[in-house]
């Protein structure tokens, strides 16, 4: 599973030499990632190499909202108390 933004290369290798298609069979190979094919075939000789790269397709983050900041009291501080009721 390919799941970071990078490039990438896919290795396919065939020990004897002909591929997976078509001399004894008809064999291939498929590479799939975010929805694309990213490599595919089957013909070839002792191996064959895709490169591809994988990008970011997460959501962006958005930053909290921020709100005003609340303004100081208008109104003047009361006197002291005083002995009168």
């Amino acid at each position: 599973l390919l799941c970071a933004p990078g490039t990438y290369e896919f290795v396919i290798t065939d020990a004897y030499g002909d591929g997976i298609c078509c001399g004894f069979g008809n064999g291939s190979y498929q590479v799939e990632a975010q929805g694309e094919t990213k490599a595919s075939g089957g013909q070839f000789l002792s191996s064959e190499t895709t490169q591809f790269a994988l990008i970011d397709v997460t959501s962006p983050t958005t930053a909290q909202p921020t709100y005003k900041p609340t303004q100081a009291p208008t109104n003047k501080p009361t006197l002291a108390p005083t002995d009168k009721p």
